[in-house]
């Protein structure tokens, strides 16, 4: 391809003299002499620039003559300039037809979701007004509206059969005093809901057509109109009357326990599920020294057990209410007032609720402290006759053997721990120890022990020579009269009974035991007499 003609002024320097080659012809240049259609090609550069060029092919006059054509080049940056400023106005308005445009679809959209909203609205009031209606008609209880002047306006069907009519026709429509009846108690309601908007379970006594009463309960709240003055209430009523008498019956059943309880010669006490007393009576009161008030509402385990079995007493019972699992019968020790132990033997009864929960536990005690010291005793009684009996037959026993044996059986019968026996000279001057129980002969840490005591050197138990009768001491280490301490080394001593053996008015021995867990008393005394 070469240039005819150039409209460039020939000597410039963009000039192309004819015959001059296009080495930069593009496939559009070339395509259009081939196909003979003109087209607008570009930007595209060559030697002289960037242009935008449009092309029209030319048909030769005379047969055999190559193909032409004439091209028009525009500057590619005034081009750009040129179709900038005619777009403009055409791309502002296409700009603000599509912000129309979509302005338009959203709004559509929020009306069509709008629409759809309303719908499903309309829809679950529908069924909510469906669930309402059903719920009202087939409840058990009362639903009932009163306007502003005492006027039934709704009622649901199960308030025919309730109060005896043929239909809730014949209710609607008339003053709501039918209902009552004490009507003269109605202001009091309608007081509670002007001062507080709403009343939970007010209870009042309901009249039946025939002339029956009900015990009711209603739960009410007011209801207002647009501009907020009070226009009646509205409410459910349920029947009570079913309850009432079983309440009725439970304070008659309460009552008569009560009686019972106060008029046995057993303990009676009545726990909540957490051991705190609800109910005890005066036969308790009487044993332990405490008064009422100071009993009920206090806790069972800390006001009546031992300190050391309180935790284990607590333990158990907590795990017996949840378990429900409760022993008819067991035995346990109380304390009194002022400190003394009394053994009673307990019968127990749980009550339930209607699901079989644990609600409170009676338990009735009977004091068997002194049926169980008599036991022992005879228990004692029997241990000693043996014991008699075996040293009436120590015939041929040595002096040691025989006074050992008795020694050990005057521990065993006092339940003590250690024991002695003491020989008195004839002047009742002097003691010579003879023997210790084998406990205490383990216990003892004395590197010499003395056998040989001047009674009047002695301390505690050199009393019951001094004094002449058998002497009990259940403090032993709390300060007392003639006491001078133990030799370092020596059994410690925490209770003492001492007893002088008399031989035609003459000590003879004096016999000790120590360290019974109990106090020692009268009864100990017996045993070692």
């Amino acid at each position: 391809m070469f240039f005819y003609v150039d409209s460039e002024p020939p000597g410039t320097e963009n000039y192309s003299a004819p015959g001059t080659i296009y080495e930069e012809a593009s496939e559009d240049f070339r395509r259009v002499l081939t196909s003979g259609v003109g087209c607008v090609e570009g930007p595209s550069g060559d030697r002289w620039g960037t242009w935008v060029s449009a092309l029209t092919p030319l048909r030769p006059t005379r047969s055999g003559a190559p193909p032409a054509l004439l091209g028009i080049d525009v500057s590619a940056r005034e081009w750009d300039e040129h179709t900038g400023a005619v777009r403009a106005p055409y791309l502002a308005m296409t700009l603000v037809l599509a912000a129309v445009l979509g302005f338009l679809c959203f709004f559509l959209r929020r009306s069509e979701l709008a629409q759809r909203r309303l719908s499903e609205s309309e829809r679950r009031l529908a069924e909510s007004e469906k669930a309402y209606r059903g719920a009202v008609m087939n409840m058990l209880d009362v639903f009932y509206r009163v306007d502003g002047e005492g006027i039934l306006r709704m009622m649901s069907p199960s308030a025919a059969e309730l109060f005896g009519y043929a239909s809730v026709d014949d209710m609607v429509g008339r003053p709501v005093e039918i209902l009552w009846a004490h009507p003269e108690n109605r202001p009091k309601l309608t007081a509670e809901l002007e001062k507080f908007g709403e009343v939970l379970d007010w209870e009042f006594e309901a009249r039946r057509r025939d002339g029956g009463t009900l015990a009711m309960s209603v739960s009410v709240q007011a209801l207002r109109d647009e501009s907020g003055r009070p226009a009646g209430y509205e409410g459910i009523a349920r029947d009570v009357t079913e309850r009432r008498q079983a309440e009725l019956r439970l304070r008659q059943s309460e009552r008569r326990f009560r009686t019972v309880l106060e008029n046995m010669s057993l303990i009676g006490v009545m726990l909540d599920r957490d051991g705190v007393i609800l109910l005890c009576n005066d036969f308790l009161l009487e044993l332990t020294g405490w008064t009422r008030g100071e009993a009920q509402g206090r806790s069972w385990f800390e006001l009546f057990l031992p300190e050391e079995l309180r935790a284990s007493a607590r333990t158990v019972f907590r795990q017996t209410v949840e378990t429900g699992v409760f022993p008819a019968h067991s035995r346990s020790e109380i304390v009194t007032r002022d400190g003394r132990r009394r053994t009673i033997g307990w019968n127990n009864t749980v009550f339930r609720s209607d699901e079989g929960r644990v609600e409170n536990v009676t338990i009735i005690g009977e004091d068997i402290t002194e049926r169980l010291r008599a036991e022992e005793e005879l228990r004692l009684d029997d241990m000693r006759l043996e014991a008699l009996l075996q040293l009436n037959q120590m015939t041929d026993a040595g002096l040691q053997e025989i006074t050992s044996f008795a020694l050990e059986q005057a521990v065993r019968l006092t339940g003590s721990r250690i024991g002695y026996l003491a020989f008195a000279s004839e002047d009742e001057s002097v003691l010579t120890m003879h023997a210790w129980s084998s406990a205490a002969m383990a216990e003892c840490r004395m590197k010499e022990m003395p056998r040989v005591y001047r009674v009047s050197e002695t301390g505690l138990w050199g009393e019951p020579v001094r004094q002449r009768r058998p002497i009990i001491t259940n403090s032993y280490e709390d300060p007392q009269p003639g006491k001078r301490g133990c030799p370092e080394g020596h059994v410690r001593v925490a209770r003492h009974l001492g007893v002088p053996v008399m031989d035609g008015g003459r000590i003879v021995i004096v016999a000790g035991v120590g360290n019974k867990d109990a106090d020692y008393d009268e009864s100990d005394v017996r045993q070692l007499n």
